[in-house]
């Protein structure tokens, strides 16, 4: 086994991150590009231990860790810090490329901005969080667009979509998009139907940041008729649990009356 294998994530990874960045190598001994690249990444990583760690990680042996960190294909290396993916690599690069773009990824203010940013923001500080992931995503960082969606989309949805214009598949990116085009659209516009009114008031709760109203009332409309306009009030009650996360009270206190409207 390797001296870099992972041994515990949390502590290898996550926790060395608050530290210095930790450079995470997704890979498998029958992949025939991840045994082009682990050499070389191993031969920096001991050269440049003072800058970054090497952390690998045998996708055969943890799965759980590639399905966390929604592995699609390997090689894959990702840089986190602080605890967080700054960065990511798909596929084998030659030493030079390589070490050039480790180089361009290593934190710096940018990062720094990014980090802070993406903490204010999960502490509900919107206004804080914002002006930094305008830097980060200015300076062109990983995530750091979608990051900034997240902050403005409520006030801002048109703006949100277009920073998630080129942005990836990710679960939390087509839950951003969600919110915004149902907060540019008019929902009373819609034909007839018992399920209108309380979806009309879910989208209205949901601008003023009142979660469990919005929920309410789209759950009710879920309830009401759960095909109606292509089922967009369960569409957007999936989005809404997306943005908050599984731990938010909001979420909580509606899976379950979700989970029955549905049935």
């Amino acid at each position: 086994m390797s001296t870099f294998e992972v041994k515990n994530f949390e502590i290898d990874v996550l926790e060395a991150s608050e530290a210095q960045p930790v450079l995470v190598d997704f890979w498998a001994p029958w992949c025939g590009p991840c045994r082009v690249l682990g050499p070389i990444i191993e031969k920096l990583a001991n050269e440049e231990r003072a800058a970054w760690k090497l952390v690998k990680v045998d996708t055969d042996q943890h799965p759980e860790l590639s399905e966390r960190f929604h592995i699609r294909g390997i090689p894959n290396v990702k840089m986190f810090y602080h605890g967080a993916v700054i960065a990511e690599l798909a596929g084998a690069l030659p030493e030079h490329e390589l070490r050039r773009w480790i180089a361009d990824q290593l934190p710096g203010e940018d990062k720094e901005a990014l980090m802070q940013g993406i903490e204010y923001l999960q502490k509900g500080l919107e206004q804080d969080a914002i002006p930094l992931l305008q830097k980060a995503a200015d300076a062109g960082l990983a995530d750091a667009k979608v990051w900034l969606a997240q902050a403005i989309v409520l006030e801002e949805p048109q703006k949100a979509i277009a920073l998630l214009e080129h942005a990836g598949l990710s679960d939390k990116e087509n839950a951003l998009r969600e919110i915004a085009v149902a907060l540019l659209d008019r929902p009373l516009s819609y034909p007839a139907d018992p399920a209108r009114e309380p979806y009309a008031a879910g989208v209205e709760a949901l601008r003023a940041s009142d979660f469990s109203a919005a929920l309410d009332n789209l759950i009710q409309s879920v309830s009401l008729n759960k095909e109606y306009q292509n089922e967009m009030a369960r569409k957007l009650v999936v989005a809404i649990f997306q943005l908050l996360g599984p731990t938010h009270p909001s979420t909580v206190d509606h899976r379950r009356a979700f989970s029955m409207a549905l049935y």
